[in-house]
């Protein structure tokens, strides 16, 4: 009898960072653990062109939804669609709304925690750009002229995650001060939103479609970055390294923000990266001064932070309700395991869960005692 070729599906809407950490999921699929299948992936509408031209999927299925959509019916959708699709098998790498129970922390390892088997192949994103779309950044640096100058800046401008306090404004004024003091910078802003007043310094990024940063990328000898998608774009096998400046939430608020936390826990070079906290934008124009005159251990001296992953009370709230509804013990107890295993044992962080656990249980004790002491009605 002729073997057939199991089929395999991966559910994995948004959003387009997180679809380029979880392209080695189906590297890992496709080259070790079912070598012979064929792979379709369940994805947003929005954020399917991340995926085009993976060499290890062979189908696409989209599931109409906006990229901040894909966490509520489009997900259900997601889910029924690739039951009903005969797979022989389905994993569902998505943190929320299933998986919170895996999250530890970081985006990254969330997502590999939501597959049964250790990845074993190379973690950075794959991306394979079309001709066409090389081309069309090729026309893009000819038309800018952005290689007549001798600093050229990639500057990411799209903090959909809330892990920066960067926006559009504050980009602007930093990309102001650095060309008003060199006429030989550029800066490419790149953001969903077209710039109200771009100059030829600073020049509208927003002509070009996301995965077409990484092509002007390799035109560029720096990114300010804000751990978005364009910054794990820059991390693809597709991009040369670049030094990179990321401006990010301060440590009490970020919850999983910083690049070099996850690229050392995957034992990548992070020798390239500067983190910052500081919003004062005299203070980022310095650091990158610094950077681009090739003093960047200098810059991560005077302006450089050390930071881990945070979970806010009001995150962990969330979190916690969330795994104690109808009382899914286990889930919580993997929940504390995973985040203990990624981030080190932390007495303050048990200490924490425990708070407001007794909180939960406190409010629904009251909530109980007061209905038993309310009357029935007509009574």
């Amino acid at each position: 009898m002729k073997n057939v070729s199991p089929s395999v599906a991966l559910v994995h809407l948004a959003s387009h960072g997180d679809l380029l950490y979880a392209s080695a999921i189906a590297r890992q699929i496709k080259e070790l653990d079912f070598p012979n299948c064929h792979l379709t992936w369940y994805v947003s509408t929005s954020c399917a062109s991340t995926l085009a031209n993976n060499p290890y999927v062979d189908a696409l299925v989209e599931i109409e939804s906006g990229k901040h959509d894909a966490y509520r019916t489009p997900w259900q959708v997601a889910k029924e669609t690739a039951t009903s699709g005969n797979h022989d098998h389905i994993f569902h790498t998505q943190i929320l709304p299933d998986n919170l129970c895996r999250f530890d922390g970081a985006i990254r390892t969330s997502i590999f925690n939501n597959y049964p088997h250790r990845i074993r192949v190379p973690v950075a994103p794959l991306l394979r750009l079309s001709d066409s779309e090389v081309a069309r950044v090729s026309e893009f640096v000819a038309r800018t002229g952005i290689e007549s100058f001798r600093n050229r800046i990639l500057f990411e401008c799209a903090p959909g995650s809330g892990q920066s306090f960067l926006d559009l404004p504050l980009a602007i004024e930093i990309s102001m001060l650095l060309t008003n003091a060199d006429r030989n910078t550029c800066v490419v802003i790149s953001s969903p939103h077209s710039l109200p007043q771009a100059t030829n310094q600073i020049i509208d990024g927003s002509q070009l479609t996301f995965r077409e940063n990484a092509e002007l990328a390799n035109y560029c000898n720096l990114l300010i970055g804000c751990s978005s998608g364009i910054t794990w774009l820059l991390t693809s096998d597709w991009c040369r390294q670049i030094p990179t400046v990321q401006l990010l939430s301060r440590a009490d608020e970020a919850i999983f923000a910083s690049v070099v936390y996850d690229l050392e826990y995957f034992g990548q070079d992070v020798s390239h990266v500067v983190e910052m906290t500081q919003g004062v934008p005299k203070d980022i124009v310095a650091c990158v001064d610094m950077v681009l005159k090739g003093r960047l251990d200098a810059a991560r001296q005077k302006f450089g932070e050390r930071l881990r992953p945070s979970i806010d009370n009001k995150f962990l709230r969330s979190i916690l309700d969330d795994l104690t509804y109808s009382d899914r013990l286990m889930e919580l107890l993997t929940f504390i395991r995973l985040y203990m295993r990624r981030n080190g044992f932390s007495l303050r962080f048990l200490l924490r869960v425990l708070f407001l656990l007794l909180q939960r249980l406190t409010r629904k004790i009251v909530r109980m005692s007061s209905h038993k002491e309310c009357p029935p009605r007509g009574k």
